[in-house]
């Protein structure tokens, strides 16, 4: 069958929250813009429960009134940003189910398998009578999560959920609409909680007498190794299991001590050095790595303030002369730039948006999202800042390895980048700034290059601790 497009939607910040309200989900990865920069993704994520009710809402007004609504198996493909636009999409009916699609960018974000009758076999029934009610996300350890076991009873404000989505509420009833509202709380909530990706739902619809208004749990089995936990459940209307994974913890750059140990003392003295970007990841470190060799440095943030001071507070509580600026790369002026009696020497530009895979072979607003921080915002700053310094200006532009061996989806990453380098060469050879080092880096250890898998990176301080030398020494290499 050709494949119909039943709806389309661009979740919203707001949309998160209210979803959040309303099934007392509120992970930060959905409703923190800050916390979830941390995070793999690197922004606010759409509920997965809510992409799926969304998309079950819309299949329900397409489908005649005599359906029902017997079992659901999604798998959550990818993630989805808020501010990007989706598609529910019939793309497959059958005698006795239906395959939905979520898709983003024309890819299935989440693919919905709804049976249209009643399963072969069902997951037994259990009660469990320890109640979790947290308010913010526990943070459990593996051993923790292993005999976890309770269950969590639907805020009075779920019923809420049948308003939004009244054609899904109809078919399935308010009870199994607040149970699915009693699924997200569990994995973002309760287990794995704070550091979750919930990746897959199986259930099926229980009969009257098993229904029960809260929602039971018990883990049943945990993956250390692809740090996966499998949730069994009972109640609220349903039977079935969630698979959860447990996503890395924020990287924690390196301490300014432990730097500090690694560096000269004066390696950098006379060094007065901007850092575009140095509230957290690789700014962060560098700043620290120019700082624990005496070196004078500001560094920027766009929107983590309070990151950008613990770096500072670090850097002054072991005797470094750090400041702080707020400073937005794609707001179009580069004034926020000056600093009473700082005229910088050298500039870092460490600034970067999210970066995450395309679905297309090219997509031309992908790449000036990038552009915008790779090329145009970078030469805002090198022209304000090299126009006021008291010298020439020396500057250090991080590339990529990308650029020679591209994986599939990062071609816009890697074109902006190329013509970043290109407008290097051209800001030196116009005599704009003394010299420009271009690095092509490895991939480093960051919130947006970690993953699930264990992997072994470069080490970080050895990296940025050579590119600090050779801008001291001045090599153009």
């Amino acid at each position: 069958m050709t494949a119909d497009i039943l709806a389309q939607r661009t979740f919203t910040l707001e949309d998160q929250q209210i979803f959040a309200r309303l099934t007392g989900d509120a992970n930060p990865i959905h409703v923190d813009p800050l916390a979830a920069r941390r995070s793999l993704a690197g922004a606010p994520l759409v509920h997965g429960v809510h992409l799926l009710i969304w998309g079950l809402d819309a299949l329900c007004r397409h489908l005649e009134p005599s359906v029902t609504l017997c079992s659901l198996r999604v798998n959550f493909e990818k993630m989805v940003p808020i501010g990007t636009r989706v598609e529910a999409v019939l793309a497959d009916r059958k005698a006795d189910r239906v395959r939905l699609e979520i898709r983003l960018d024309g890819r299935p974000a989440a693919v919905v398998l709804v049976g249209l009758s009643t399963p072969a076999q069902r997951q037994p029934v259990f009660l469990h009578g320890q109640a979790f009610t947290p308010s913010q996300p526990l943070s459990l350890s593996l051993a923790e999560m292993a005999a976890l076991a309770g269950h969590v009873v639907p805020r009075p404000e779920a019923t809420a959920l049948a308003e939004l989505f009244p054609a899904l509420a109809s078919r399935i009833g308010q009870r199994r609409i607040t149970g699915l509202a009693a699924a997200t709380f569990i994995v973002g909530m309760v287990c794995p909680g704070l550091h979750s990706i919930f990746r897959s739902l199986d259930l099926a619809a229980a009969e009257e007498a098993a229904v029960d208004e809260a929602l039971h749990f018990a883990v049943s089995s945990l993956d250390e190794r692809f740090r996966m936990v499998r949730i069994a459940l009972s109640g609220a209307g349903w039977t079935g299991r969630i698979d959860a994974h447990i996503r890395p913890e924020p990287v924690v750059q390196p301490a300014m001590p432990e730097i500090a140990a690694r560096i000269g003392a004066t390696a950098f003295a006379g060094v007065r050095a901007l850092v575009v970007g140095g509230s957290r990841g690789l700014g962060e470190t560098l700043a620290k790595v120019l700082a624990a060799g005496s070196a004078e440095v500001a560094i920027t943030y766009r929107i983590g303030k309070d990151d950008a001071e613990r770096v500072a507070r670090e850097i002054r509580e072991t005797g470094g002369r750090c400041h702080v600026l707020a400073y937005d790369t794609t707001a179009g002026v580069a004034e926020g730039l000056r600093i009473a009696g700082f005229s910088p020497n050298q500039l870092y530009y460490l600034a970067t948006p999210t970066i995450r895979p395309g679905n297309s072979a090219y997509n031309a607003a992908r790449f000036v999202e990038y552009a915008a921080f790779y090329v145009d915002g970078f030469a805002r700053v090198v022209e304000m800042v090299a126009a006021n310094a008291d010298e020439k200006l020396d500057v250090f532009y991080p590339s990529t390895v990308f650029i020679e061996d591209a994986p599939t989806g990062f071609a816009e990453y890697a074109m902006a980048k190329a013509a970043g380098e290109l407008l290097c060469r051209e800001f030196q050879s116009r005599g704009i700034v003394r010299k420009v080092l271009v690095e092509r880096l490895p991939r480093l250890l960051t919130d947006q290059t970690r993953t699930l898998a264990e992997e072994n990176f470069p080490d970080t301080v050895d990296v940025l601790a050579g590119i600090a030398m050779k801008m001291r020494r001045g090599a153009t290499e």
